[in-house]
């Protein structure tokens, strides 16, 4: 995986991935179907219908992990807001929707810039309208594009004490270990000597509850994670017969993981931009690896990348945990 996480003087702050070459929606589908197993990047599954699903997945009474990581930052939103300190400069990476940004914004201490980073510029677009209606003398910078591939950040005009990047959602969990250490490395960069992260992870727990939360009975997250290949179908010439991949999430305790897959449920030839892949019955794609961390695990990954566990706050039940890192 290459990741560059830089800092730029921009004229225009909103950024765009590329349409083709390496590092497209083309060019990674098809590196992936070409794996043994076959892998799609998770971070497609948010295309507009795609992060409508997910809103709905984010209700569901099974699916823990963001109202548990909401709850975190309104319970502890002025304490959270001590550890990142006065006039930050706040780097929201993968900001989705805004509810836990604006949790944490009214606690903060004088923020001078807010610069949301997101794949999908209509999540992206709609969070700035409502963050500048609601906090009107606030800086707002959005950047549209892949962090996990590139990043670059506009200077902000304003000058803030530190640069502190928030990265929530348990997104670090789609990374495996070696993965996460080193995007945590190149945040570190970015960030500086006095800079911070607020990390969101999913805590290891019993698998039982791990498990509920990735196949609900509703079927709304076999819906999301079908709708990967509907978009492939539309945007890359994709002719995938989509009824005929089912949703199978299952928890793995020894690496800490849920494994997300569609199964073919046929021996079946499919073509993405005229580009032919071949199926047998029963074989998986793999379009979501989401590692669980234990408290003892999340400080060795953070003194890995050379960062220091300062706090960390968990729910009442230890399932999810913010936690805060220094250089």
């Amino acid at each position: 995986m290459t990741q560059q996480l830089r800092l730029v003087d921009l004229e225009t702050p909103v950024l765009t991935p590329p349409a083709q070459g390496p590092g497209s929606f083309l060019d990674d589908v098809l590196r992936g179907l070409a794996q043994t197993p076959k892998r799609l990047p998770s971070k497609y599954f948010y295309d507009e219908a795609g992060a409508r699903l997910f809103e709905s997945i984010c209700e569901l009474p099974s699916y823990y992990l963001t109202r548990t990581e909401l709850s975190i930052c309104k319970t502890y939103g002025p304490d959270i807001a001590e550890w990142i300190g006065v006039c930050p400069r706040i780097v929201e990476l993968g900001s989705g929707s805004d509810r836990k940004i604006r949790a944490l914004m009214r606690h903060l201490l004088e923020p001078v810039s807010y610069v949301p980073v997101d794949i999908s510029k209509e999540n992206l677009h709609a969070s700035v309208r409502r963050l500048q209606q609601d906090f009107p003398g606030l800086e707002v910078q959005p950047v549209h594009t892949d962090y996990t591939v590139s990043l670059e950040l506009p200077h902000s005009r304003n000058f803030g004490m530190r640069t502190v990047v928030l990265f929530l959602g348990s997104s670090l969990g789609n990374f495996n270990r070696d993965e996460a250490v080193a995007f945590l490395a190149r945040i570190r960069q970015v960030i500086g000597a006095r800079g911070g992260v607020l990390l969101g992870l999913d805590l290891r727990k019993n698998p039982s509850v791990i498990s509920e939360a990735y196949n609900d009975p509703q079927g709304v997250t076999a819906r999301f994670n079908q709708n990967m290949l509907r978009r492939i179908n539309k945007e890359l010439s994709g002719t995938f017969p989509v009824e005929t991949f089912h949703h199978h999430a299952y928890y793995e305790p020894g690496p800490g993981r849920i494994v997300m897959t569609l199964v073919s449920s046929r021996r079946q030839d499919v073509r993405v931009s005229g580009t032919p892949i071949h199926f047998e019955e029963g074989e998986p794609i793999v379009t979501e690896y989401s590692y669980k961390y234990s408290p003892a695990e999340l400080g060795e990954l953070a003194k890995s990348a050379g960062l220091h566990l300062c706090r960390i706050w968990t729910d009442d039940d230890r399932l999810f945990s913010l936690s805060y890192l220094s250089v």
